[in-house]
């Protein structure tokens, strides 16, 4: 697929997020660099003195190839293509982690939603309605989707941009999430959840349904705990690094918070500052001295 992109020297170029003004003459040039350094660094990737290069246009906003939806990665056998682009390198690297385990929270919520359908299963099977099993369903095949669109692309896109409009969108709808998260870790009967009060109660019963239940109720106890938890170190860490209220609202009333220039601006401003502070923090540490080896 590179060499597709990229043949005899010349560039497969998407508009340049970075570059809008310049002249074509300039921006062909450009191209024709990138080429080359692609060239040179495919011949010897360790080595090649085009590496910065190379990757200089790349974080400038040049792709060697356009960039294709990756997520959720489906089967090619099945007739639908990919929704969104994710890809975790391109968060700062002050972020990064904090992003993957929000990520890692997103699949445990889903991971939960599916074991406690087999639970509400398990449930109708020991003499409980089949009502728990049908909304089970319905929280299985609704919430997974809208929970990834609604509350993690938004903190996806806030670390990415350093956008404050996507940080109050997503504790909007993730402080709902803690909420729902609680709900269902309680269990009240008929919504569809092997929450604690519909897992106890069911014990007089069916022992075996409910030893069943008791799973997904420990792993929606887990995921409010931790969904609390990470609610309040985005909150702290969103603080920390001067966001507002007021700079959410500059955004949506500027308009900046859908514009891919300023997302492309913002997100490279944000990773200068990242290295910049990295940077800072390696050459500021004090030198050591060892005085007791003899000369």
């Amino acid at each position: 697929m590179e060499d597709q992109c990229l043949q005899g020297g010349q560039c497969g170029r998407q508009k340049s997020n970075i570059f809008p003004f310049f002249a074509s003459s300039v921006v062909e040039a450009a191209e024709t660099e990138v080429g080359v350094a692609y060239l040179q660094v495919k011949e010897k990737p360790e080595s090649s003195p085009w590496q910065n290069k190379l990757s200089f246009f790349i974080l400038c906003g040049y792709t060697l190839c356009p960039i294709e939806n990756n997520f959720p990665p489906l089967p090619r056998f099945i007739p639908l293509k990919p929704c969104f682009y994710q890809d975790f390198d391109e968060i700062p690297d002050q972020r990064r982690t904090m992003c993957k385990r929000l990520y890692y929270l997103w699949i445990l919520n889903s991971a939960t939603l599916a074991v406690n359908l087999i639970g509400c299963l398990a449930w109708m099977c020991g003499g409980g309605g089949a009502a728990n099993f049908g909304m089970a369903f319905l929280w299985l095949i609704l919430f997974t989707p809208c929970s990834y669109v609604c509350w993690f692309r938004p903190i996806y896109k806030a670390f990415k941009t350093d956008s404050s409009f996507n940080f109050m969108a997503f504790f909007f709808v993730f402080m709902a999430q803690v909420v729902i998260s609680i709900i269902q870790t309680v269990g009240i009967p008929g919504w569809g959840v092997c929450g604690w009060l519909a897992t106890i109660t069911f014990f007089s019963t069916n022992i075996g349904s409910a030893v069943v239940m008791l799973i997904p109720t420990i792993m929606f106890t887990a995921v409010a705990v931790l969904s609390f938890i990470a609610l309040s170190k985005v909150h702290n860490f969103y603080r920390g690094s001067g966001g507002s209220l007021g700079k959410a609202q500059e955004e949506w009333a500027t308009g900046a918070w859908k514009n891919p220039h300023v997302q492309q601006a913002a997100q490279q401003a944000a990773m200068g500052a990242a290295q910049g502070a990295v940077q800072q923090n390696q050459y500021s540490a004090a030198p050591t001295y060892n005085y007791d080896d003899p000369m």
